[in-house]
């Protein structure tokens, strides 16, 4: 268990909707090297390769929050119909639900053999439409393993009624964001918790290309309340920014650092295996967390102290 727990425990938040917006503006496609036997482009296998740090931290999230399974139809449409063979959206739709149920079947009975080599083998010896989709089947079967997915099949009952992905491939992340955050506008009531978690690059007063007052103005657009958790350098300077506004006491904050101070990366990766693994799997409040202190094999410390005027199970 990483942090302390917390002294005085806020009221909790029962919340009768759940949504969730997970974004990895961490990586940049240009630095992937993975190209198929078609030769696409390197960056439209941004979403599901293996490589980047911050897919995987928005995978593990979402794998977390859906009890074990990961939503990437719609992930392998996008990749479908952005590389060289430029796939019409349905033939790109029948290809991504013929990889995933595939998948999604062999994965359970591999979760139920306890032997991922099975897994692997059964995959390869399966008869798909041609070779692309097999190869498609072998990246996201190697999505499930990397992600750990099968570790969060015991985790709690709650569910959440959409959850939404950002990656740094699409043509413009601005409006992808921003018009998520408007489809929950329109989703959310007073008794609604929304997830906004991301990972990124920070600087004092923004997250990757998001001010945080532009994108605090957004968010205070969703009726009920909010969890931001922000693995970013000075990600500790969005509490002030919360603070400020009079709709302060509806934002939980989990950054993972001070404001004047940068991010670790590998303690960024124990923040987030403290919050899917310690609070989410196992359907502990929040406050559990703490405050966040992190230790990292090299005995740096990194301290994140969250804004916590409720408290909520994710």
């Amino acid at each position: 268990m990483i942090g302390t727990k917390a002294m005085d425990k806020p009221i909790l938040f029962q919340p009768r909707k759940r949504l969730a917006l997970l974004a990895n503006f961490y990586d940049n496609p240009k630095e992937f090297f993975t190209v198929s036997s078609k030769g696409q482009s390197a960056s439209t296998y941004c979403r599901l390769d293996a490589i980047g740090r911050g897919n995987k931290s928005v995978f593990q999230m979402e794998a977390a929050l859906r009890r074990g399974s990961l939503g990437i139809r719609d992930d392998l449409s996008y990749l479908l119909s952005h590389g060289r063979m430029k796939m019409f959206s349905l033939e790109a739709q029948r290809r991504a639900e013929e990889v995933c149920a595939t998948v999604e079947n062999v994965y359970d009975e591999t979760v139920n053999r306890g032997d991922e080599g099975w897994g692997w083998g059964t995959i390869a010896n399966k008869k798909f439409s041609d070779k692309t989709n097999r190869s498609l089947a072998m990246l996201c079967f190697q999505l499930y393993s990397m992600v750990g997915a099968s570790f969060y099949r015991t985790s709690s009952s709650i569910s959440y009624e959409h959850i939404r992905k950002v990656f740094p491939d699409v043509p413009d992340v601005r409006s992808e964001t921003y018009g998520a955050l408007s489809f929950y506008r329109q989703l959310a009531d007073r008794d609604t918790l929304t997830l906004l978690f991301i990972r990124a690059h920070g600087q004092p007063d923004s997250v990757d290309i998001f001010p945080y007052e532009e994108l605090l103005a957004k968010l205070d657009e969703i009726p009920g309340r909010k969890v931001m958790i922000v693995l970013a350098c000075h990600s500790g300077a969005l509490i002030d920014y919360v603070r400020r506004r009079d709709t302060a006491d509806n934002y939980v904050v989990i950054p993972s650092t001070l404001k004047e101070r940068l991010g670790w990366n590998w303690n960024e990766d124990e923040m987030l295996k403290g919050i899917t693994d310690d609070l989410i799997r196992k359907g502990l409040p929040l406050s559990y967390f703490g405050d966040a202190r992190i230790f990292s094999a090299s005995r740096e410390r990194q301290i994140a102290v969250p804004h916590l005027p409720f408290d909520v199970i994710l």
